[in-house]
């Protein structure tokens, strides 16, 4: 995620599989969240990821690039994307952000 210092809550939803019928490892889907931050990940039926994060401080995740942890997914879909991506200042107001989905060939 690339930020400019205002992000406080996001959710977010990518397709990551084809079908829910794969095996999905999100023990360190927000391993790299800052502690000011709580967060979920969930894998649905339909192949989607479902994240949120949110500071129960008010405080804003930092400004610039965050990595925000690693989902291993066995068979990936054929078109891995964001489907879904709000995010909001700590006037709960929206914020523009962009992201990227990236892939680890070490697998």
């Amino acid at each position: 995620m690339l930020s400019a210092g205002e992000v406080v809550n996001f959710q977010t939803r990518i397709q990551v599989a084809d079908s829910g019928d794969v095996k999905v490892d999100t023990s360190r889907c927000l391993a790299s969240l800052p502690q000011t931050h709580k967060g979920t990940c969930v894998f649905n039926k339909d192949g989607s990821l479902f994240i949120l994060a949110y500071s129960l401080s008010n405080t804003p995740l930092p400004k610039g690039h965050l990595a925000l942890g690693e989902v291993r997914v066995s068979k990936v879909a054929s078109d891995v994307k964001v489907t879904e991506f709000l995010a909001a200042d700590v006037s709960n107001k929206a914020v523009s952000v962009s992201s990227r989905v990236g892939s680890d060939s070490t697998k």
